[in-house]
């Protein structure tokens, strides 16, 4: 599809713009970057986080080959007209969703007059290496270089075949050149190399998802840069979204108690960024080539299950009117089923319901439901001390079996809350005494073991569960 018949297709779809930009405190402003850090598209806007535009969503190019084909040979499309495309789009179809808010539109209004004056906003990279020869021999000079990208261990010293382009929040016109951007294919094989290095056993995974955590930023910042979209765009941001998820529970479990909450803190901000890029990407594409892609009910499960508490700040708006939304081939699809009675049960306190369906979740579908386990462990224990009988005390090992824990871990659990628990007389097992007035709940969570239930679910490798396939030989 050339690029002028794109950009009318696009005006006549009018209704999906994304971006990562919005208002923040610290957020700066040129040519090439937007105030904020926010996230707002068919949503209510909301600015989040330190101040900067990371580029990622801005407006997006598509081409109209088939979605295997797409995924296997990769971006075809053309982007050189895509900023007016961009104007276009402020310009007319965002109005008509009426839940945007006025918010929403003066950002969108100020981003036109960015667009209007700068009119190479949307660039094409020639860079065919990871990291482009010009920021090598900066970081070289700066010893700025990670330890997987050092050449024997030297710290001023590196290759194009180890470097890999670090994410950059600010950035000029003047300084920015086609051959510092990476196009596609070379984005592609970037991320074929770092989802790689998911399961090395010589470092840390905290470590490696540090690294991974940077550079899979910056993969995102250069698709938006180029205005890229296309199904192998889209197969790379769902497999980023796959590695913040499987992350966040590892992280959690390893940095338990060390004081580096804000390590979980940045990257279940990045998974709500990257998630909501991707949503916006499913409609953009449907809007242009009408079709709807195979992964797209997965992703919106996901983004249910991580708003199901009160992360507003993580949230584009609320999920009522966000299913309103939703495409009825998506809302009616198995997993969004699920998602939905995960979210009846959590909004019920049916902590029984709850804990049923992580049994039939899949692993990251489980590792985001792991994000509300303290909660709902601590209404399934008020609930029992409430409503059980003083003279039948409620066996550990049936607490345990229901909350998904080991039965040491469930008497943890229950002193944490101030329960005393204590040997059945008649059946001579470790027992929780009901109707307690010394319920009292922890002032924060203090209890982080991992479920050995969703570790079973884990594929054989942390790169076949972010990729779904094999690793490459």
């Amino acid at each position: 599809m050339g690029s002028r018949e794109w950009s009318d297709s696009w005006t006549r779809g009018r209704r999906n713009w994304s971006g990562d930009g919005g208002r923040s405190g610290r957020g700066g402003r040129n040519s090439q970057t937007r105030p904020g850090d926010g996230s707002f598209g068919s949503a209510r806007g909301r600015g989040y986080g330190r101040g900067g535009y990371e580029q990622e969503t801005n407006v997006w190019s598509s081409n109209s080959s088939a979605w295997h084909e797409e995924r296997t040979h990769g971006f075809k499309g053309e982007t050189q007209n895509a900023t007016s495309a961009h104007a276009r789009v402020l310009q007319g179809g965002n109005r008509e969703w009426g839940f945007l808010g006025e918010a929403s539109y003066a950002r969108m209004d100020a981003l036109q007059t960015a667009v209007d004056e700068d009119v190479s906003l949307a660039i094409i990279g020639t860079c065919t290496d990871m990291c482009p020869a010009r920021e090598r021999e900066q970081r070289e000079r700066l010893r700025d270089l990670a330890v997987f990208e050092r050449v024997n261990g030297n710290t001023s010293k590196t290759s194009a075949e180890l470097a890999v382009k670090k994410f950059c929040r600010t950035f000029s016109s003047t300084s920015l050149h086609p051959s510092d951007v990476r196009p596609l294919p070379v984005l592609w094989r970037t991320q074929r190399y770092l989802l790689c290095m998911l399961d090395r056993r010589d470092y840390s995974f905290e470590t490696v998802h540090a690294f991974l955590f940077d550079r899979t930023r910056a993969i995102r910042q250069e698709l938006g840069m180029q205005s890229i979209l296309n199904s192998q765009a889209i197969c790379m941001l769902e497999e980023i979204v796959r590695f913040h998820i499987m992350s966040e529970r590892e992280l959690r479990e390893r940095t338990a108690g060390a004081g580096r909450e804000v390590d979980l803190h940045l990257n279940l901000q990045q998974l709500s960024k990257a998630l909501l890029t991707l949503l916006t990407m499913y409609s953009t594409e449907y809007s242009i080539n009408g079709r709807r892609c195979p992964t797209e009910a997965e992703f919106h499960c996901y983004y249910v299950l991580l708003n199901l508490g009160d992360h507003d700040h993580f949230k584009a708006e609320p999920l009522s009117l966000w299913f309103r939304g939703m495409h009825q081939s998506v809302l009616k699809s198995s997993v969004m089923h699920f998602a939905r009675t995960v979210l009846r049960c959590y909004r019920n306190e049916n902590y029984r319901g709850f804990f049923e369906s992580v049994r039939k979740a899949t692993y990251l579908q489980a590792c985001l439901m792991e994000l509300f386990f303290s909660q709902m462990r601590g209404i399934a224990l008020k609930l029992l001390n409430q409503g059980g009988y003083k003279l039948h005390p409620y066996p550990m090992a049936d607490i345990a079996k229901m909350l998904l824990m080991k039965e040491t871990d469930a008497d943890e659990l229950c002193k944490s809350y101030g329960l005393e628990t204590g040997i059945d007389k008649s059946t001579k097992a470790l027992s929780l005494l009901a109707k307690q007035a010394q319920f009292t709940p922890p002032e924060k969570d203090v209890f982080r073991h991992q479920c050995s239930l969703i570790n079973s679910k884990r594929a054989a490798s942390y790169y076949q569960q972010v990729t779904e396939t094999e690793v490459d030989q």
